[in-house]
């Protein structure tokens, strides 16, 4: 099976996550395996996996939505897109290798990139969920709807890598700017696949296809 992703929690469980055969936990000498068909998880493509400041674990599973695990008491919540309900996620479909779409910030929210639906920001609590989009008539919306990766940085900024370039949004502020990294603007249009704060404070940005970008503040 192709692993796309990996964590180890809190109490020394390594957990997997695959394209397309679901989830695996590894305690140092067994492996167990989660698929859809458990309903641990609501798909077998699992790019994304974080542990939240309160030990609970998150995985991300493309077409199936969110899945919250509560290891204390051993109970899973899942969260799905619901067209009725604007506080649900804007959708279920992830980036299929996207083990940088799921961060948690130092506010205690969780942010969520999505394929077509945008931004999620999550109450971990009580899984209200807040929603942004690409607006076309609004420059100060996201560049696009499609994310690979999400970075809040350590002064508590918001960076956005979309398929078409890196949305920044600064401390208290609900607007997103859209960054020209280099002289060209080359990657105002760049598919970003993610996003890294080095020990020093720099942000690091890869790209699909234009290589890396060191962010010059």
């Amino acid at each position: 099976s192709q692993a796309i992703t990996f964590l180890k929690d809190s109490d020394g469980f390594i957990w997997i996550g695959t394209y397309v055969d679901g989830l695996y936990r590894f305690d140092g000498k067994n492996l167990k395996h989660f698929t859809n068909a458990s309903a641990f998880i609501l798909s077998n493509n699992v790019p994304s996996i974080i542990e939240d400041r309160n030990g609970r674990l998150w995985f991300a599973a493309s077409g199936g939505g969110l899945t919250r695990y509560d290891k204390e008491s051993n109970s899973v919540t899942h969260l799905k897109h619901d067209p009725q309900n604007p506080e649900s996620l804007s959708t279920n479909s992830f980036f299929w290798a996207g083990k940088n779409i799921m961060k948690q910030d130092k506010n205690g929210s969780i942010w969520l990139g999505t394929i077509g639906g945008g931004l999620n920001q999550i109450n971990p609590d009580t899984l209200t969920v807040k929603r942004y989009f690409h607006e076309p008539k609004e420059h100060a919306s996201l560049s696009s709807n499609n994310i690979r990766a999400v970075l809040p940085d350590s002064k508590e900024r918001l960076w956005v890598g979309t398929e078409k370039g890196v949305n920044l949004r600064n401390a208290g502020e609900e607007a997103f700017t859209r960054l020209q990294m280099a002289p060209t603007g080359v990657v105002e249009n760049e598919i970003v696949m993610s996003i890294f704060e080095d020990s020093l404070g720099q942000i690091w940005v890869g790209t699909e296809s234009n290589g890396l970008y060191l962010y010059n503040e």
